[in-house]
């Protein structure tokens, strides 16, 4: 027998009798999908430490192309080229480490090379080894050389130096070499047995054929490959964001632990190689970044915050996280207010999806708020519904406006609160689209849909579940993988719950939002899509119910979307558990503390993820207060996740950053009971 939040009072037995026979939760009975596999990525070329584009550009290659290390900016070699000593080929070492240091301010690390650490002369490798001391933990290699031939003369000279640097330099820096080798059996064979250490990472490009999946089979046994993937226009080669992910796909499967990205930052001084790569010559990402932070198994969502962007009430602690678009007073009725958002809480130019939670406090009439891309026309549709002086909160993913803003529709004069949680950049498998509405089951002249489907439909009774098609209508594409919808129960008959959840699968044991009678209720969820391009809402209650879309994730992107899972249940009693018993129990939750839940690590979600999709639930709260979910370690932001009041039952979509080891806090300000449900995660 399953149990979901709701009122646990006088309809306790009402509410037991809704949800008779449907299955409970249990260890084997959840399946989540298989997290991705991700490796780590390199990027050849790096970006010059002089170029104005350089702060950008480290910036947009980390965030935006998930680019762990890269090596220096690429210039055009002088001839005669020879992989140990061509001229103009490496910049200086004191080069070298500015851009080791601009690069450790985003987390990635350098590829260094300097030729005074293989120096025969041992004044000359110690003075070295004491210049690069300090940074040695922002420095992924020692960098030797690129293609040394086997059967050539240059090779023994490999040999020499990958010698100097195993015995004289590795043991005081920790720092290995590092070569890419010429994507030959013969040359790959030879290194494995003339360069000792090798096989811990042993790399190769090859952008013709199978791009080297062959070898990599081959190889796999042997040693840690290092696979190399074309994101330059060269030699004919015009590389896509669609083409850059399906060789980096191949190459994993084949066996390849790590991928080097040729290239990164354009080629200096030449237009050989195009004007851009992971980035362009601005240090602006293209979607061919966005394409190597997929290909390395990464989600393309940012996770920030919570920090707050909009505070339109004055007082004490009411702010804003630059002081703009704070204390400007109650919406007037019927206004739309442009929330700029790039270039504020250092939102780059090139976001084009942002998450927000937004909050309705002190309205003065009931109403609906709309959030839309500027520059649009404000669509059908609402994202959080209230009434006469509620708190309510709903997550909200929207597109930005071609001004760099998301327009904010309020219907009856009330206070507004935006808080940034995340975004999306260009390219992203998830897009945010024109809010449209797929689903209105009220029955009138006034009530439509985007392609007058699914309207009319008439009340849900209790107990009936609703198969709504997403895919294909609205803006989102046919091989959509999840989408970003916003649910509304409006006039319920009675206390109870509903759930938005794939079609195919059973009703899950979590709900989607909590309902009292003839209240209008929202909250958002990012729903996998299920059997026939649809999603499924079950209420337990008689019902009206009102479906939007904001946005879609494409059956490309990495994100792992699965069945709403209990991972958090503070109530205890029969039925009341989380999916695998752990966080279950404890009672109700004391004032102004801080819960630490772990989400990696448990259900089949992979210990290092970047954010949880999580809906929070409070319920049996004691008095009035507020929610929120942050990344365990940093401190508690000024924002709140959901607000409640005594008494009440209340939830929330939260796309929320995690610690690398997959926590969240959870602070509660009053004494109330939390219950948390897990739908994805992002890693």
């Amino acid at each position: 027998m399953t149990r979901r939040i709701c009122c646990l009072t006088a309809l306790v037995a009402l509410w037991l009798a809704a949800v008779a026979g449907v299955p409970g939760p249990s260890v084997g009975a959840v399946v989540t999908p298989p997290p991705p596999k991700t490796v780590d990525t390199w990027a050849w070329c790096g970006v010059h430490p002089d170029d104005p584009a350089a702060a950008t550009a480290v910036r947009a290659m980390a965030e935006v192309g998930g680019i762990d290390a890269t090596f220096g900016p690429c210039n055009v070699p002088t001839p005669p080229y020879t992989p140990a000593f061509t001229s103009n080929r490496y910049v200086s070492f004191e080069t070298y480490m500015r851009l080791v240091q601009i690069n450790a301010t985003v987390g990635m690390k350098t590829v260094v090379y300097d030729a005074r650490l293989w120096s025969p002369e041992p004044l000359v490798r110690d003075t070295a080894i004491a210049y690069w001391t300090p940074v040695v933990a922002n420095i992924a290699a020692w960098d030797m050389g690129d293609e040394f031939d086997p059967a050539g003369p240059e090779w023994a000279i490999l040999k020499q130096r990958w010698t100097v640097i195993l015995d004289k330099v590795t043991p005081l820096t920790g720092v290995k070499p590092f070569t890419n080798f010429l994507p030959t059996a013969l040359a790959l064979d030879k290194a494995l047995t003339d360069l000792p250490g090798v096989a811990q990472l042993l790399s190769f490009a090859m952008y013709s054929g199978d791009r080297g999946a062959g070898l990599a089979r081959t190889y796999d046994p042997r040693a840690k490959l290092m696979c190399a993937v074309n994101a330059f226009d060269h030699n004919a080669l015009a590389p896509t964001a669609v083409s850059i992910h399906a060789d980096m796909d191949a190459l994993k499967d084949a066996g390849c632990d790590q991928i080097l990205v040729f290239g990164g930052f354009p080629v200096y001084a030449t237009a050989d190689f195009g004007t851009s790569s992971v980035v362009d010559r601005s240090g602006a990402p293209t979607d061919r970044a966005t394409a190597t932070q997929e290909g390395a198994g990464h989600s393309v969502l940012i996770p920030i915050g919570p920090l707050r962007l909009l505070e339109t009430r004055s007082g004490p602690g009411l702010g804003t996280v630059d002081a703009g678009f704070s204390g400007i007073g109650l919406r007037l009725p019927d206004s739309v207010l442009e929330l700029g958002i790039v270039g504020r809480a250092n939102m780059p130019s090139w976001a084009r999806s942002v998450v927000l939670n937004l909050t309705v406090t002190g309205a003065l009439g009931a109403g609906y708020l709309t959030v839309y891309p500027c520059g649009e026309p404000r669509p059908t549709s609402s994202n959080l519904n209230y009434d006469v002086g509620t708190t309510r909160a709903v997550a909200v993913t929207a597109r930005i406006g071609s001004n760099g803003a998301v327009c904010v529709y309020t219907q009856t004069p009330a206070h507004v609160i935006a808080d940034i949680t995340g975004y999306y950049a260009f390219g992203a498998s998830f897009s945010g689209i024109q809010p449209a509405r797929l689903l209105d089951s009220r029955i009138g002249v006034e009530f439509t849909t985007v392609d007058g489907q699914f309207v009319g439909i008439g009340r849900r009774q209790a107990g009936v579940i609703t198969e709504v098609r997403v895919a294909g209508r609205g803006g989102v594409p046919v091989d959509a993988s999840a989408v970003a919808v916003n649910l509304t129960a409006v006039a319920p008959t009675a206390i109870g719950f509903a759930t938005v959840f794939p079609c195919g699968e059973p009703v899950p044991n979590a709900s989607t939002l909590n309902v009292s009678a003839g209240t209008i209720v929202p909250n958002s969820a990012v729903v996998k899509v299920g059997l026939g391009g649809a999603i499924c809402i079950y209420s337990n209650v008689e019902t009206d119910v009102i479906l939007d879309v904001n946005g879609y994730h494409d059956g490309a992107g990495v994100v792992r979307f699965f069945e709403p899972t209990r991972v958090l249940e503070t109530r205890v009693g029969p039925g009341l558990a989380t999916a695998d018993n752990l966080s279950a129990g404890g009672g109700l939750r004391p004032p102004d503390s801080v819960l630490e839940l772990s989400i990696g690590g448990r259900l089949g979600v992979p210990v290092a993820i970047r954010a949880a999709v999580l809906n929070v639930t409070v319920t049996e709260a004691t008095g009035p207060g507020f929610v929120t979910v942050y990344p365990c370690g940093a401190t508690r932001p000024i924002a709140s996740t959901l607000n409640y009041a005594r008494g009440t039952t209340v939830a929330n979509l939260a796309v929320a950053t995690t610690t690398r080891d997959g926590k969240v806090c959870i602070y509660t300000q009053t004494t109330t009971h939390l219950v948390v449900d897990l739908s994805g995660y992002h890693t």
